[in-house]
């Protein structure tokens, strides 16, 4: 069996949907049972708790033959990284005490762990952000559609406006910060291994233009 925390967010539903077609079992955790119920209906067990509770957790991951742990966001909250080790301390504390031999944890940024393996994602090419800006004014009909790199102030303005909190806020103009310096990178050098298929093009073709246009539509 394998258990899915985050089972109903975007990456933990994915890995649960893709078990359940070939028949695997699987355990869902999520903090609504009302959110659960698509996955419970395509043969999923539904387990609702708080993955900050180790004991619930250890619960969960009972009889598991492996562990999807995601580390669910928190954009409102005042203490992130308080908030991400609850969660964090929480996990591992249960995937202990319930002999959980394998562990999936998804990170944007690469990890490094004595004796364990990490596996590094790369996009289809190195693409600049004036290049994506260019790809998706051609696809919305808006060929000089430009790049403009905001002041730290204004994209902290602009973030606490749609309601994320300071703290987060904060942490996100860090990490851009080390992404343009080069201080935060890649590992691995590039190869066939970590390399994924799907051009921007075609994310672009295939999801943002039709959420585009249906919000368009929309308003």
């Amino acid at each position: 069996m394998y258990v899915i925390t985050g089972a109903t967010g975007n990456t933990g539903n994915v890995v649960a949907r893709t078990l359940l077609g070939p028949g695997q079992k699987v355990r869902a955790i999520g903090r609504s049972a009302e959110r659960l119920e698509p996955l419970a209906a395509e043969g999923a067990e539904a387990f609702v708790c708080d993955v900050t509770d180790a004991t619930a957790l250890t619960k969960a991951f009972s009889g598991a033959r492996a562990v999807y742990a995601m580390i669910p966001p928190s954009m409102t909250s005042q203490d992130y990284r308080a908030d991400q080790d609850k969660v964090t301390n929480a996990i591992a504390q249960a995937i202990e005490q319930a002999g959980v031999k394998y562990a999936v944890s998804l990170s944007s940024v690469g990890l490094s762990f004595s004796g364990k393996q990490t596996r590094e994602l790369l996009g289809q090419r190195d693409i600049s952000m004036t290049e994506v800006a260019a790809i998706i004014g051609r696809a919305i009909g808006k060929p000089d559609l430009k790049y403009v790199q905001l002041p730290d102030e204004q994209v902290r303005m602009a973030l606490t406006q749609m309601g994320v909190s300071l703290n987060f806020a904060n942490l996100i103009l860090e990490m851009a910060a080390a992404l343009n310096s080069g201080h935060m990178r890649p590992l691995e050098e590039r190869s066939p291994e970590n390399t994924t298929p799907t051009s921007y093009e075609s994310f672009v073709a295939e999801e943002f233009v039709p959420r585009y246009r249906g919000k368009s539509t929309a308003a």
